[in-house]
């Protein structure tokens, strides 16, 4: 079963821009290590990055949209702005062209990002693994940004989704 990373929003913006992401410190060397280890096992990477309207946090900007770690020329880049990554956009054709039955979604934005692309996989058939460690909130309601984290799973969890710690998935590249 061959198995996908997705990285969603994981923008410059995010990670080192002028108001990171809570837990931006942490969660950078865990997207780093779950991106090289799934390079170094040949899975498909597919970054996904959202494109706000002009004057909101996440629009294209060329030093605040880029992503935060090189992109290498044959990993898909999928363009949205919608929550929903497979929401008007390529993303599901993509994985199938790749042959992918699996993913594991990490990234930036827990709540209004990860959730919802987490969602979307699980309803078109695929097994979802959530990277613990290797996503993070953005938290714009005054709350704690780790119980917005803990939610997340515990919503993906429920909807049938995997929740594994970042440092022990592996990827499986089989067809």
């Amino acid at each position: 079963m061959t198995t996908a990373l997705l990285l969603i929003n994981v923008q410059r913006n995010l990670l080192d821009g002028e108001s990171p992401i809570p837990g931006a410190d942490s969660v950078a060397p865990a997207l780093r290590s779950l991106l090289d280890h799934a390079r170094a096992a040949g899975a498909p990477t597919v970054h996904v990055h959202d494109d706000d309207p002009a004057g909101q946090p996440d629009a294209p900007h060329p030093h605040r949209w880029e992503p935060a770690f090189r992109v290498l020329p044959w990993e898909p880049v999928v363009r949205t702005c919608e929550p929903d990554a497979f929401s008007g956009t390529r993303l599901a054709a993509i994985l199938q062209e790749l042959g992918v039955h699996r993913v594991v979604v990490a990234g930036l934005r827990s709540e209004d990002r990860i959730a919802p692309t987490g969602h979307g996989a699980l309803r078109r058939g695929l097994d979802v693994v959530v990277a613990s460690g290797a996503h993070a909130a953005r938290d714009r309601t005054g709350g704690d940004a780790a119980a917005i984290e803990g939610r997340t799973e515990d919503d993906l969890s429920a909807a049938g989704a995997k929740i594994i710690d970042a440092g022990t998935i592996h990827f499986d590249c089989s067809p």
